[in-house]
């Protein structure tokens, strides 16, 4: 990679983009590093280190069946990493640099000293999540109301019983 730019999201944004929502606790150990090989020459190529955080989930906030996770563990690399990964692989093999443009939320929260953490997960593939960032325990209410208002926005459109009329210079429904 040769420059990473940001665009700055807010709370309302992560929570839109979140799939689950949890309260979470870290997990021992709490890193795990994974080696992805980027090329089948391993020598002459060092592999992407990818990070995952390990937390035990201890409750839900947002997101299908959270509940069901309640107890159990999960492990979450940044959401930028398979981004990341893909520009690692250009630049050390193809000698390609990309500038990928991430959006990021700055959070007040200390992930290696507080005790337990809010988690916003973007999808989940198998075991494996990707989180979108993490926020400390006192935005709780804050976080809470993003969904509720996140929810009151959510508006259903039931189709009609009758086709639409098609756009002007388009050829009739059949």
């Amino acid at each position: 990679m040769t420059q990473t730019h940001y665009d700055d999201i807010g709370l309302g944004a992560v929570v839109e983009r979140s799939r689950w929502i949890f309260t979470v606790r870290k997990a021992e150990p709490f890193e795990k590093r994974v080696e992805v090989p980027i090329h089948e020459d391993r020598v002459r190529y060092k592999p992407y280190t990818r990070l995952f955080y390990r937390f035990v989930v201890t409750g839900a906030l947002l997101g299908p069946k959270g509940d069901d996770f309640v107890g159990k563990p999960v492990e979450a690399a940044h959401w930028n990493t398979d981004t990341d990964l893909h520009c690692y692989r250009l630049y050390e093999v193809e000698k390609v640099g990309k500038s990928p443009i991430y959006e990021r939320y700055e959070t007040k929260a200390d992930l290696h000293r507080e005790k337990e953490l809010i988690l916003f997960l973007s999808w989940q593939k198998g075991d494996e999540f990707r989180y979108i960032t993490y926020e400390s325990m006192s935005k709780k209410m804050e976080v809470l109301r993003e969904i509720e208002r996140i929810r009151k926005d959510v508006r259903v459109v039931y189709p009609s019983s009758e086709p639409s009329p098609p756009p002007d210079g388009a050829p009739p429904f059949p």
